[in-house]
């Protein structure tokens, strides 16, 4: 078998993980709760941003992965997930930037930062439905 190609993507990722370090810094942190998960106390438009951001990099690096073993079809179903996360960005980001945020943005917040599950310790048995904003309706337009 032969080696994987190496592409270079590690500088480019390493400083867009950087970047991202100092971005987090500047939104409250998560807490823990009773339950010991991690959340988000203020569920904000600017902390759905960082998560978002957070995603973004990490589907980058499944880009490189896939990349490097040649798995190129595999990449146009990742494409269109980033491209809906760059979207749900450009959505929120431009509220914040325009301060404009919109009913709209308030709906997305909600069925964001909603749980799946009413009970974590039956993942199958207890899924919730979350809502969900039309991709349409968020489209940004620049």
């Amino acid at each position: 078998m032969s080696q994987p190609k190496t592409y270079f993507f590690g500088p480019i990722l390493q400083a867009l993980e950087n970047a991202f370090r100092q971005i987090e810094t500047k939104v409250p942190q998560p807490v823990r709760g009773r339950d010991g998960r991690f959340r988000y106390a203020e569920q904000s438009i600017r902390q759905a941003i960082v998560q978002k951001l957070a995603r973004l990099i990490s589907s980058l690096h499944s880009v490189e992965a896939l990349l490097e073993r040649g798995l190129f079809q595999e990449l146009g179903i990742m494409q269109r997930g980033l491209d809906e996360i760059e979207e749900d960005i450009w959505f929120l980001a431009l509220a914040v930037i325009n301060s404009d945020i919109t009913d709209r943005h308030m709906e997305y917040l909600r069925y964001f930062y909603a749980e799946e599950f009413s009970d974590q310790n039956d993942v199958v048995g207890s899924r919730l439905s979350r809502g969900m904003v039309k991709r349409d309706k968020n489209r940004p337009t620049l």
